[in-house]
């Protein structure tokens, strides 16, 4: 009779494990966020050129100027997995793309105290030397002086720098084309990938090493 009440408990105590971590999963996945917007309607008016692999790509050989971000229309999200998986977005930064003629430029800075995840806890948190270390290193910037043609995307080739690392890397997005019914406005999108302790933040048997970058981007000539 012993046995059988030892036994009860031990799988009570399991039940009761096992709904707790389930509850935790579930907690999680409420805070966490939506990594994606609606994009705008817009209209192609550049050329489109076929890739290696077929797929059809919108260039952006007819725009010309200075074009900077519309903070209100675009969003920066990030993604990363692991036991405690986490999505969140910088609420400031900013994008600059310079085109003339023959030449492209991209810059990109972030601030990176603007991190929100949906739990204060945890933004100041990844505001701490373990993750982003905001205080010594405030901005995580992109600089790239050359956009072509990849096999499924246009390609900015430039250097991300992050806690006070430099990596080139390759960055690929679309340009979806002007938005309709807004005077000398371009929409783009992409998602790229970087290794986050390659780049300086500690290791953790519960988060991922590798974080998902996605951005929706409108910007104004």
């Amino acid at each position: 009779m012993k046995s059988k009440g030892i036994v009860r408990i031990i799988v009570g105590l399991l039940l009761l494990a096992g709904l707790g971590y389930i509850g935790l999963q579930l907690y999680i996945k409420s805070i966490n966020m939506e990594t994606t917007q609606e994009a705008p309607k817009t209209i192609v008016s550049g050329e489109q050129i076929a890739a290696k692999t077929g797929k059809k790509i919108n260039t952006i050989d007819h725009l010309q100027g200075k074009y900077t971000v519309v903070k209100e229309k675009s969003s920066l999200f990030f993604e990363v997995g692991g036991q405690t998986a986490a999505t969140g977005k910088f609420m400031d930064f900013n994008v600059v793309l310079v085109k003339d003629a023959s030449t492209a430029s991209l810059d990109v800075v972030i601030q990176s105290s603007s991190i929100n995840t949906n739990n204060k806890m945890r933004d100041e948190h990844l505001r701490e030397p373990d993750f982003f270390d905001v205080l010594k290193y405030p901005t995580i910037t992109f600089s790239s002086n050359e956009v072509k043609m990849g096999d499924t995307s246009l390609v900015a080739l430039g250097t991300l720098t992050f806690m006070g690392k430099t990596e080139t890397i390759t960055l690929p997005f679309d340009y979806k084309g002007a938005v309709a019914d807004v005077e000398n406005t371009e929409y783009f999108e992409g998602t790229f990938n970087f290794d986050r302790v390659k780049m300086g933040m500690a290791s953790s048997t519960t988060i991922d090493d590798i974080v998902t970058v996605k951005f929706f981007v409108e910007l104004k000539k």
